[in-house]
Formats: structure tokens, sequence, C-alpha cells
């Protein structure tokens, strides 16, 4: 496979990975919002949920984009986000960062991947330019 073929293969996994992390955390809050909660839950308040849960979205379909111009930047963003959320959560209430630990997990690797795909899409474009500098 060509260095540009490689670039573009390691940089759709690297954005890839963010994407995915950030749909599926929306997807699988609105199936517990609206599914599993949608009778516990007050309709103001899973309204609210939802509009918080959107901007998350938001903000990891922000680094899927510019994860075009520097997708290890973007990665490790991602990541931190993910994290410094769990955090939050965690402060706000401890039982949180116990719960879905194993989905929590597959995000943290999933990201990482995403780390590893960008890091080689940066030294693959580092060579190119290298290579017509």
């Amino acid at each position: 496979m060509d260095q540009r073929a490689e670039l573009t293969k390691q940089l759709r996994s690297a954005r890839g990975w963010i994407l995915f992390v950030g749909v599926a955390a929306f997807a699988i809050e609105m199936f517990v919002i609206y599914i599993l909660w949608n009778d516990r839950i007050d309709p103001t308040w899973r309204s609210q949920l939802t509009l918080y849960d959107a901007g998350i979205l938001a903000y990891f379909i922000a680094m899927w984009w510019f994860a075009q111009y520097r997708p290890v930047l973007c990665c490790l963003l991602a990541l931190a986000g993910f994290w410094a959320l769990q955090a939050y959560l965690a402060a706000m209430n401890p039982e949180t960062l116990a719960q879905g630990i194993v989905v929590k997990a597959l995000f943290t690797i999933a990201l990482i991947r995403g780390i590893q795909s960008a890091t080689r899409a940066e030294r693959l474009r580092r060579e190119l330019g290298d290579v017509f500098d």
C-alpha cells in the first residue's frame, strides 16, 4: 500500500473512533432516558438531559471534524473530554463510576486506538511532506 493510501486509512480510522464513541454514547443515553427510565423520569428533566447529551455529541462531532487537520490532538481531547465527563458525573454521584464500566473501558480502548491511528497518520504526513519539499 502506498503512503498516501495508508495516510487516508489511518486518518479515517482515527476520526472514525472519535465519531463512533460520540454517537454510541449518545445512542446509549437516549435508550436509557427514553426506554429504560421513560416512566421514572420527569419529562422536563428528560428534555434537559437530552440537550446535555446533544451538547456532548456536538463536542465529539467537532473533534471528529477537526481531526482531519490535527488528528492526535483531537483524539486526545476526545479521550480527555470523555473522562472529564465521567469524573464530573462521579463527583456528582460516585455510584456512576462503576455503572457501565465495561462500556467505559471499551470507549477508552476505542479512543486509544484512534490515538494510535492518528499518530501513524501524522507520521505519514511528515514523511510525505519530506518527499515533496
